[in-house]
């Protein structure tokens, strides 16, 4: 995984949490 990638999974996981 790229940083990018990490990125953008962090940000989905964080919206589908809160």
């Amino acid at each position: 995984l790229t940083p990018k990638e990490l990125d953008k999974m962090m940000l989905h996981y964080a919206g589908e949490l809160a």
